[in-house]
């Protein structure tokens, strides 16, 4: 009798073990389904800034176009985002877990305004964040400003040097002070280091600033955010490609963009060169 009740004490014991572990598992695939999170990068053109094949051709590479509204959507990477006042991690497809059973929560990233988000009829949180196209380019074109004053200063450093120790076997390889300059092991190219002017055509191994420009049906042109070929050639840049990874946590922040992670610095982080080049 005791040897019977001892095998239904730990059968008892096994099912509840087998009970817990279950309903874990289930909380845990809740803990990835109740909130979601995208972020809309969005602008507006006027009707003559763009015509209807032109809006057309966005469509085609990535962009939704309503009217003269023309938008991108995509999922938030892996991060932080404040869920009613606290730090709650997003996963990778941008879902995230709110733990109190709400029928509304607040939600703000990067300490701006905080949004309220209603649960809809499937018990859903979906959060989205937009994101004007026009400011990040202005942060963007900003940051390319510094990185010019900052590229033409040290090439200015380097004619100085190159004047100054002549004595020092530096080599102008093409017997030219407009050409490429080797120097002391370093190469500078006095005709691309500094370019981030608009309407220049950029080709392969030139030094970029940020590759925002380089998708599949790029035309390898710089071209002002206002301009419709702009959106083109951002769609599946690498830039794009990175948004969520990095420009999304602080596209307004100059402590990583144009910062310590240096120029192109999204293009390494996908393993890509961060010099110019194009996607097919």
């Amino acid at each position: 009798m005791r040897r019977k009740k001892a095998m239904v004490l730990i059968l008892t014991v096994i099912m509840m073990s087998w009970s817990m572990f279950f309903t874990n598992t289930t909380s845990a695939e809740e803990r990835k389904n109740n909130g979601f999170a995208e972020y809309m990068l969005i602008t507006f053109l006027e009707d003559d800034e763009i015509t209807d094949s032109e809006k057309e051709e966005l469509e085609n590479v990535g962009w939704e176009v309503e009217g003269n509204r023309v938008y991108k959507i995509g999922n938030f990477g892996e991060g932080t985002i404040k869920v009613n006042g606290k730090d709650t991690a997003i996963n990778s497809d941008g879902s995230f877990f709110v733990e109190e059973n709400l029928d509304k929560i607040t939600v703000s990233v990067n300490e701006q305004e905080e949004k309220v988000v209603e649960k809809d009829s499937n018990g859903q949180y979906h959060f989205v964040q937009p994101i004007s196209w026009d400011h990040f380019n202005e942060v963007m074109d900003h940051h390319d400003q510094e990185s010019q004053e900052s590229n033409t200063s040290a090439l200015n450093s380097t004619d100085q040097n190159i004047e100054d120790h002549t004595d020092l076997n530096i080599v102008n390889t093409n017997n030219s002070m407009s050409g490429n300059v080797q120097t002391l092991g370093t190469t500078y190219d006095n005709n691309n280091v500094v370019k981030v002017d608009y309407y220049d055509k950029y080709k392969k191994g030139d030094w970029v600033h940020c590759n925002r420009f380089n998708g599949p049906s790029t035309d390898g042109v710089h071209y002002p955010h206002s301009n419709w070929r702009a959106l083109r050639n951002f769609a599946h840049s690498d830039c794009d490609d990175a948004f969520a990874i990095r420009c999304l946590k602080d596209y307004t922040s100059e402590t990583w963009c144009n910062g310590s992670g240096g120029a192109a610095a999204c293009s390494g982080k996908l393993g890509h060169s961060k010099k110019y080049h194009k996607h097919s």
